[in-house]
């Protein structure tokens, strides 16, 4: 099994390529299929620009990152990433124009997405199943 990654980085954009190159080489070192690693990077660097994007307004904050491969009942690993801020979520505009699509496209790649907004910030959880990973494309 794989050991698990973890980052803590400043939540800036010129960050986020070295995050997302760490997480192709784990995915790869994990065993995933080249597609399975660009569905799982793509919905995580939602995530991660997210942070960026909206987590904090005019301070400086920190951007999370950590990836586990667990067992899944039997039928293989699965995998969950967690990227967690340390700002305010902003609720969605009713009209994001052409933008405000990063949580769709984070619910349509995983298994399942979850979202936990408090005063202390949000931590997105993506997890993908082992039987979802055999059958994961873009």
């Amino acid at each position: 099994m794989v050991s698990d990654l973890y980052h803590r980085v400043p939540a800036l954009a010129g960050e986020l390529p070295a995050l997302r190159h760490e997480l192709a080489a784990w995915s790869g070192s994990a065993g995933l299929s080249p597609q399975a690693a660009q569905v799982i990077v793509l919905a995580s660097y939602e995530a991660m620009a997210n942070v960026v994007d909206h987590a904090y307004r005019n301070v400086r904050g920190a951007l999370e990152l950590r990836a586990v491969c667990e067992p899944d009942g039997g039928s293989g690993a699965a995998v969950n990433i967690t990227v967690t801020d340390f700002g305010r979520w902003r609720p969605l505009p009713a009209d994001p124009g052409v933008r405000g699509r990063g949580l769709l496209l984070m619910r349509r790649l995983a298994t399942r997405t979850d979202i936990d907004a408090t005063e202390r910030g949000t931590t997105v959880t993506l997890w993908w199943s082992a039987d979802s990973l055999k059958t994961l494309s873009i």
